[in-house]
């Protein structure tokens, strides 16, 4: 499903107000047609779905607007818009893509809820939490969190 800008289909909007842009990005894909509408219920993780929405709720924000369909995440081409809101408009003064070349795996990976006690007690609410996260960033927390720190000790490991 795609949104409309003005009567004209995002994508082909897109085409044609990009002809001639002198960016690699726009020689590497050649068009926005098959991008996934970023704004979509079905992408990957709930969390970025929430994460979407709340960005679309903002006033002036930098929103996510298409992403390649590949792994509907973040992880692949993205496609933004700088927006500014009034009550009666909504401004797109920049559109860009999202540079993935400073992005670390690895540190990602090690990056979230480490201090689960004030998280939650309980044992299904620590479940579903890892019903929302990678498999990598699971398998970190279960290898290393919870096996090497003596805080962690009596967590059961997410399954």
């Amino acid at each position: 499903m795609y949104w409309s800008i003005d009567g004209i289909i995002l994508t082909d909007y897109l085409n044609q107000s990009l002809t001639g842009a002198k960016e690699p990005i726009l020689d590497e894909i050649g068009s926005f047609e098959g991008l996934w509408s970023a704004w979509s219920k079905e992408l990957d993780f709930k969390g970025d779905v929430r994460f979407v929405w709340e960005l679309i709720r903002r006033g002036n924000t930098i929103l996510p607007i298409l992403l390649c369909p590949d792994d509907l995440d973040f992880s692949c081409l993205v496609i933004v818009v700088e927006v500014n809101k009034t009550k009666d408009f909504v401004y797109w003064n920049k559109i860009g893509y999202v540079l993935h070349e400073n992005e670390d795996f690895e540190k990602e990976k090690k990056s979230g809820i480490l201090h689960t006690d004030s998280y939650s007690d309980e044992e299904a609410v620590w479940q579903e939490f890892g019903k929302y996260i990678s498999d990598d960033f699971k398998r970190y927390i279960n290898e290393e969190v919870l096996s090497c720190n003596f805080m962690m000790g009596c967590v059961k490991k997410l399954e």
